[in-house]
């Protein structure tokens, strides 16, 4: 595989080599290019350190806000319709749709809470 280099830092991969490109052995198809950093004029794979794990932990904790975030807006575009148009959802206990979406909400808002105050 073939790599390009600029202050140390991967800046593009090949299978082919191309202009000013160094050769590295490693599989083109499973390389992922966070994992590894060009010092000394070699390939270094950093995936076992710290400070890898810690910004792979602020990747994962930053998708999963992006996607309770979403949920958010979902329950959000319910609860209008729940305004809108109430009704009952759960006639033993007389819950009603929008109790039921402002409890999702919460419930959101707190995971989102937890996961904030892990930083």
């Amino acid at each position: 595989m073939y790599i390009g280099v600029r202050d140390g830092k991967i800046i593009s991969w090949s299978a082919k080599p191309y202009a000013n490109s160094i050769f590295v052995d490693i599989d083109f198809e499973d390389f992922e290019a966070d994992k590894y950093v060009f010092e000394d004029n070699e390939l270094k794979d950093i995936s076992s350190t710290q400070e890898y794990k810690e910004k792979q932990e602020e990747k994962r904790k930053r998708e999963v806000l992006v996607q309770l975030k979403e949920q958010i807006t979902e329950f959000d575009n319910k609860r209008i319709r729940a305004l809108a148009e109430p009704s009952i959802k759960d006639e033993a206990t007389g819950e009603t749709w929008l109790d039921y979406y402002n409890s999702k909400v919460l419930s959101i808002r707190d995971e989102i809470s937890k996961l904030q105050e892990e930083k």
